[in-house]
């Protein structure tokens, strides 16, 4: 299903959102949501935010909040308030971690700054403090 969901929503993905509620496993279902945001992202990311914004809260919402953040390098108030309405802790650490790093590629100054602001893991914060260093260094 998760193959036939991923192609629905590169050609459509309005229909294939009406496949999810077809998956009954719910990793699967957050899988497919979050590939779902992706491929409609790439085709129209104004939608695809709507469309997060609209999503009942709760795992398959944050699932796709996460994986969309890294495609953020500029980030919009409404998509940085969809990331900090992830209600699942470490997801929401994981999605800021990822629009961090996808800041540092155009803006590493910024990067810091939202790495100093965020209350992402100290795991995660050492992890991009040593690659922004590296970056800053040259390697």
């Amino acid at each position: 299903h998760l193959r036939i969901i991923v192609e629905r929503a590169e050609a459509d993905p309005v229909e294939a959102i009406g496949w999810l509620d077809g998956i009954s496993d719910t990793k699967r279902r957050g899988q497919a949501t979050a590939q779902v945001a992706v491929q409609w992202y790439r085709r129209d990311p104004v939608a695809a935010t709507q469309w997060l914004s609209t999503m009942p809260r709760g795992s398959n919402r944050d699932d796709a909040i996460s994986q969309l953040a890294g495609a953020w390098g500029n980030p919009t108030p409404q998509q940085t308030a969809l990331i900090a309405s992830i209600g699942d802790q470490q997801k929401r650490g994981e999605a800021k971690a990822r629009q961090i790093f996808a800041v540092m590629r155009s803006d590493p100054e910024r990067a810091s700054v939202m790495l100093r602001d965020n209350d992402i893991s100290e795991k995660q914060r050492a992890e991009i403090e040593e690659i922004i260093e590296r970056r800053d260094s040259g390697f």
